[in-house]
């Protein structure tokens, strides 16, 4: 695994951590539990911004889980992982554009600049053969 790979799956493990911290710590959890969890956000912002901090680290986990597969099969950064980020991070920071969104966009562009620089370097020089074939010998 590149050096490049293991920043950007640890930025995203960094981006995930924030994302449950904050969703454990911006709920009341006492007031959860005695007003029932069913339909629990009952139009009370800091309980409605709770369920998208989980979300949105569900979702990071889900990117990381892409990653690590990605790395662990084909040797290189998927070029998903960057795009799925940037359509994670986007909209975000176009929504509210103080938040952690431009934390996302910039894991995502680099993330798709690794999986660019991983694909080029992993291409076979031009002129020669990519497959390699048994020799021609007759014995």
């Amino acid at each position: 695994m590149r050096t490049v790979d293991r920043w950007i799956i640890s930025l995203c493990c960094v981006l995930m951590t924030l994302h449950f911290l904050a969703a454990v710590t911006l709920t009341p959890w006492i007031d959860v539990v005695t007003t029932g969890w069913f339909d629990t956000r009952l139009d009370h912002p800091p309980r409605d911004a709770t369920v998208w901090f989980f979300i949105g680290g569900v979702a990071l986990l889900v990117v990381i889980s892409l990653a690590r597969m990605g790395i662990r099969t084909t040797g290189r950064l998927p070029v998903q992982v960057g795009v799925y980020l940037l359509v994670i991070g986007v909209p975000l920071t176009l929504f509210q554009p103080v938040s952690g969104g431009i934390g996302v966009v910039a894991t995502g562009v680099l993330a798709l600049l690794a999986s660019r620089s991983a694909a080029t370097a992993s291409a076979a020089p031009p002129g020669t053969d990519a497959v390699r074939r048994p020799s021609s010998r007759t014995s």
